[in-house]
């Protein structure tokens, strides 16, 4: 390319041109005419389509290329003497190219381009450039064998004698003629350092020979390319380094927020993630957010699943983060978005302890979204946040025994179904449906009405018509488990064993179909329902196997549903195995011993503020067996 005498992004854009060009499926007539229109928007280019056309020695390419460059400069410049001398300078190097052929036009008769658009004082001036040049190469006629004897060879000579008239365009000829002594002298000295530099290190004296060798060839607008390309290429190796260099940061720091989150130092690892955004996004706020997004994302799924409760308190601590960061009035979709998100950390926290605040916080946060996601400003977006409203709701009413509080509830998932149809959002629908039948269970649980029961069984028969195992294998297991209880409430009000064994066939088939791996935490639970079933039915049937497939079945809960996972269903499943324990041990004393040990091993894990009803009852249970312990001893020794 010619001399950089426009900025580097006007060049840049006629380099982007070019290629588009040349890459294009038109003719070469086609193509010209596209060059002829990029010179008259970027005169920049003549020196690049001059290097694409003086190989190809079309004259009707060449007077284009003239009348184009000719039109600019009439148009910009109606006053030839008025022109810049940096575009007098392109008619200087363009002559250089072509002035053989204009020459060889002129003895043919035509003084002008085919097309008689090139004006006549342009062409003058071409000539006149052509006289000046000739007469340097005259007064250099002398010199000419010593200047080739020192290694310059004619295309560099003329080259920058076309540069350097350009420079001093009506200058004498002798200063001239020093300036190109001068550029001599520098060729030949840098000439004589590449041979004698040979202890410098090898990629710098290549690139000196590269440039040597353009500099020989007359190209000297590119005699500085090779080490352009070296800057660029060392430029490019230090950005890699420094992103490969932030990146192993970043997974540094995600490790160390990882086993700060085992170690439940939730603040810490907050931390970690928020200085791993800085240092892989620096300055961009908003790529920012959207890695802790990502990460809150990740911990709140891993939360649910495997029911790790840090994982839970990593994922409010960024909620609570995003919510400090955020302004109502400046942002109200970030800020709603904030509290939408902290909800939902807080909800999955709230199922898991015994106590009501943060169900309480998680409501206040989902009534605060829902003061921007109207469902006039963002219909989806408000339904969402409806069927998340009444999950809390509905805990909180099954916590506290309020069957308003669980009305609530039912409403907002309503509300929820006036925007997720059947038709618009199958999935969703189905989660709602299921979300409704687990409400209804609720109440169900506090009056025993079989109306209830039912409603329930309907809204869950409903959800699985849209789950199965194969598109939403977690959320159809757990359907499945909570139809399986709705079938269970209505079989214990006086349905019959048969509703029983019917519960007991589906949460064995639960359990077989969902996987220990899949969702660790719901196959737990669902192993304490089938427990719970096998049970009931053992009431029902009195036979000794379903007692001790009940045993199996809680034990194995225990496995997944551990008290740093969920605490208070922890405490449930102990104090309903050392129930069952118990009633077996009227007649198996190795029962009795078993119940004491599993009540008395739970009362010493459970912290004195956690689970107090489940607690209660198991130091009554474990004062009840440990009597009963001594008194079959006693009648033992008495035989």
């Amino acid at each position: 390319m010619g001399m950089a005498l426009h900025v580097s992004s006007e060049w840049r854009r006629v380099a982007e041109l070019i290629k588009e060009i040349q890459k294009s499926e038109v003719g070469i007539e086609s193509q010209e005419l596209l060059f002829e229109d990029v010179v008259a928007h970027y005169p920049c280019a003549l020196d690049t389509f001059k290097d694409y056309l003086k190989p190809r020695r079309e004259p009707n390419g060449v007077d284009r290329l003239f009348s184009a460059l000719a039109r600019v400069f009439a148009e910009k410049w109606p006053d030839p003497s008025q022109r810049p001398s940096k575009e007098r300078g392109y008619l200087s190097r363009l002559y250089a190219a072509f002035g053989t052929h204009f020459e060889d036009r002129k003895e043919a008769g035509s003084t002008a381009p085919t097309n008689g658009s090139f004006p006549d004082d342009s062409l003058q001036k071409i000539q006149e450039t052509h006289s000046k040049v000739n007469e340097i190469f005259t007064a250099l006629v002398p010199r000419m064998e010593e200047i080739k004897r020192q290694g310059i060879t004619e295309a560099t000579l003329r080259a920058i004698v076309v540069r350097i008239e350009a420079q001093m365009q009506n200058a004498p000829i002798e200063d001239i003629l020093r300036r190109i002594d001068s550029f001599v002298e520098g060729a030949v000295r840098e000439r004589d350092m590449r041979g004698l530099q040979s202890n410098e290190a090898p990629d710098l004296a290549a690139l000196r020979t590269k440039a040597g060798s353009l500099l020989d060839a007359g190209q000297l607008d590119k005699v500085s390319s090779p080490f352009d390309a070296a800057l660029e290429a060392r430029r490019r190796a230090r950005a890699e380094r420094a992103v490969e260099e932030a990146r192993e940061d970043v997974r540094l720091l995600e490790e160390a927020a990882e086993y700060d989150r085992l170690a439940f130092n939730i603040e810490g690892a907050v931390e970690r993630y928020v200085n791993a955004a800085v240092v892989l996004f620096p300055g961009n706020g908003k790529e920012q957010y959207v890695y802790l997004g990502k990460r809150f994302r990740t911990q709140l799924k891993q939360g649910d699943l495997r029911g790790d409760m840090a994982s839970l308190l990593v994922a409010a601590e960024i909620a609570r983060f995003f919510v400090l960061g955020s302004d109502r009035v400046s942002n109200p979709l970030g800020w709603a978005v904030s509290h939408s998100a902290l909800g939902d950390a807080l909800s999955s926290l709230g199922d898991r302890e015994i106590g009501t605040a943060l169900l309480v916080e998680a409501l206040t946060s989902y009534r605060r979204a829902l003061e921007v996601f109207t469902r006039e400003a963002d219909s989806r977006q408000w339904a969402l946040i409806q069927n998340n409203l009444g999950l809390v709701l509905g805990s909180l009413g099954e916590r506290q025994s309020h069957r308003s509080c669980i009305g609530e509830a039912i409403c907002a998932f309503r509300n929820a179904l006036k925007e997720t149809t059947h038709d618009s959002d199958l999935l969703q629908w189905s989660r709602i449906q299921n979300n409704i039948g687990n409400a209804w269970l609720s109440v169900a649980n506090l009056d025993r009405k079989k109306q209830w029961f039912r409603n329930a069984a309907t809204a869950f028969r409903k959800a699985l018509t849209v789950r199965n195992y194969e598109n939403d294998l977690i959320g159809w297991a757990k359907t499945r488990d909570n139809l399986a209880n709705a079938i269970e409430g209505l079989a214990l009000e006086g349905d019959g064993t048969a509703g029983l064994q019917e519960v007991v066939a589906i949460r064995r088939d639960v359990v077989s179909k969902l996987g220990r791996e899949s969702a660790p935490l719901q196959w737990g639970l669902t192993c304490f329902n089938l427990g719970n079933s096998l049970a009931n039915l053992r009431l029902r049937e009195t036979t000794h196997v379903n007692a001790e497939n009940a045993i199996a079945a809680y034990k194995t809960a225990l496995e997944e549903v551990t008290p740093e996972r969920w605490m208070q269903k922890w405490a449930t499943i102990n104090l309903n195995l050392g129930s069952l324990l118990l009633l077996l041990g009227s007649k198996n004393i190795d029962r009795l011993k078993e119940c004491i040990a599993t009540l008395g091993g739970a009362l010493a894990k459970l912290p004195p503020d956690r689970a107090p009803r489940e607690r209660e009852k198991m130091r009554s249970m474990l004062t009840t067996a440990e009597r009963e312990l001594a008194k079959q001893r006693r009648n033992k020794n008495q035989r």
